[in-house]
């Protein structure tokens, strides 16, 4: 897995900073860093961290039921640190 260290525009695809890539991207984005490689389980378990399950609510402020109907659980989300 690879991570993006800056803002690409390659062949009219976007790739933010922090975008991660699956695939093995060409060799000068890697020699100029401007792409690294990084462990995928480590950088998961690093994300999940990040990750935070918050309940949601309405506008005003009111906890948000679950709906039995659907098979996502709408009363809780993941919100993610700032860092």
């Amino acid at each position: 897995m690879y991570i993006a260290t800056v803002n690409l525009k390659i062949k009219n695809k976007e790739i933010k900073e922090g975008d991660t890539l699956d695939r093995k991207p060409a060799q000068w984005l890697l020699d100029q860093g401007l792409v690294v490689k990084v462990d995928k389980k480590k950088y998961q378990e690093e994300q999940l961290q990040k990750a935070t399950m918050k309940r949601a609510r309405n506008e005003k402020g009111h906890y948000i039921a679950d709906d039995p109907n659907t098979p996502e659980n709408e009363a809780w989300y993941i919100e993610k640190e700032e860092e």
